[in-house]
């Protein structure tokens, strides 16, 4: 064990040994989340199989996010600019990129926004994605998929903001995803703004079923 630590400590072992010891550490460093069985579950599966997290029915041209505290499971949208118009039309198909913000994994803040509403009755639930936002606790777990790929952020905390001052820090010198919802539907007073930080990320294989391995 102190060899295979040592070993591990020095980037000596193989991807999925790594990707293996990665999610343990992950899951001893923020044992304060309430959805850290993800990362555990992981660890071991990974551990027993040798192989990378495996995710049923994955399309790779569509990115997603997934928060399985809150329940959010959506699709993300990437604008082709900033204008507004753009924008509002965007957050009717799903959770939406702010275009410039930064990538996934890498040093920058990737900014996501969506719709939350307190309506009783919504026809598109793209307007109610991040109703329960304001629920996340810090060392809670976001992950995304993109690329083929799953990257897994720790949130750091929530604010609630005044529209005027919601301003993101996109030129940040950390790996951050920053999401952000309006309190009321529809309003520009106030925002949740929640931050969290890069963990780690997985490669994703779409998992074949016995039907498709039997034929």
């Amino acid at each position: 064990m102190a060899l295979f630590s040592a070993l591990y400590a020095l980037g000596f072992v193989p991807e999925a040994v790594a990707e293996a010891g990665d999610a343990v550490s992950s899951f001893f460093r923020y044992d304060r989340g309430r959805s850290l069985s993800i990362v555990a579950s992981t660890a071991e599966a990974t551990a027993e199989t040798g192989a990378a997290p495996v995710v049923d029915g994955v399309p790779a041209d569509e990115p997603r996010i997934l928060i399985d505290d809150i329940d959010v499971d959506a699709n993300i949208v990437f604008p082709e600019s900033a204008d507004l118009n753009i924008l509002n039309t965007a957050l009717t198909k799903g959770v939406v990129y702010y275009p410039g913000s930064g990538k996934l994994g890498e040093v920058g803040s990737v900014f996501l926004f969506g719709h939350s509403t307190g309506l009783k009755v919504v026809y598109n639930k793209n307007f109610e994605v991040f109703n329960r936002l304001k629920e996340l606790e810090a060392g809670d777990v976001i992950r995304v998929q993109s690329d083929g790929r799953e990257y897994w952020y720790r949130v750091l905390g929530m604010t609630i903001q005044k529209a005027d001052d919601a301003n993101i820090n996109l030129s940040t010198a950390r790996k951050l995803l920053t999401i952000s919802t309006c309190r009321i539907f529809g309003g520009r007073e106030d925002r949740y703004v929640v931050e969290a930080e890069f963990m780690r990320s997985y490669p994703l294989r779409v998992a074949t079923s016995a039907a498709d391995t039997s034929s």
